[in-house]
């Protein structure tokens, strides 16, 4: 009881740092911004404005790909994957309704692709990242391999880019692609499928050597430092 009320005392100290009374939160140099996509935004802007697009058009595009993954890509994880996982009760209609949706917003960002790379031409941007999340789950759990294929080629190709990146593997780490969707009350199945991209020998080798090559680096720019710092004192 003493460290729940310890949780709940802690929560509303950070509250107060919170513009909208909400998380997650990000305390900066010229105060706090509360919201995910509005932290996301002042990240891209100030460590990596190129995220964000390279002219007008380009940033439009960002922002509208965004958009349409942060509300129509969302709201078919909440009504197709909350209850496979059991975050949420079965609504038949809504299940039902939003899978016919999302196969009419795959061929929707097939579009998207044609002789592209990635949402805006050659380069990375913060659309891609959006979408590779909210569509991430739903091509786990739900969008089976032929249905991908048949509807949406590039799209998958672009998925399958991102996840094998090593980025995308730190980040979320292994990515296995749907071959049939689970339903909602499949326990076992879930279970199967969560199981499989725990991770494997391969992930943890890479982990390992990652892990090595940071060290590395770390001894290399300590060495350097002291060496300056030997320098300065004669």
């Amino acid at each position: 009881m003493k460290k729940l009320d310890s949780k709940r005392e802690k929560r509303n100290s950070l509250v107060q740092k919170t513009p909208t009374a909400t998380f997650p939160f990000l305390e900066t140099e010229d105060g706090n911004i509360s919201q995910a996509n509005s932290i996301i935004y002042y990240l891209s802007t100030k460590y990596k404005p190129e995220l964000l697009g390279e002219n007008s058009f380009e940033k439009a595009k960002v922002n509208q790909c965004s958009e349409f993954a942060n509300c129509e890509i969302l709201k078919c994880n909440k009504s197709i994957i909350y209850p496979i996982f059991g975050w949420s009760d079965l609504n038949k209609e809504e299940f039902d309704r939003d899978n016919n949706k999302i196969k009419e917003y795959l061929k929707l960002l097939e579009k998207e692709f044609e002789g592209k790379q990635y949402i805006t031409g050659d380069k990375m941007t913060l659309a891609d990242i959006v979408l590779f999340a909210k569509l991430r789950f739903l091509m786990m759990f739900n969008l089976a391999e032929q249905l991908r294929n048949k509807l949406a080629p590039k799209l998958n190709k672009w998925f399958e880019n991102i996840m094998n990146s090593k980025e995308a593997r730190k980040a979320y780490g292994r990515t296995i692609l749907c071959k049939t969707p689970l339903k909602p009350g499949d326990k076992k199945k879930l279970e199967n499928e969560c199981g499989k991209n725990k991770g494997n020998k391969e992930d943890k080798k890479e982990n390992k050597e990652e892990k090595k090559e940071n060290k590395e680096k770390k001894d290399k720019k300590d060495t350097k430092d002291t060496k300056e710092n030997k320098g300065k004192k004669r």
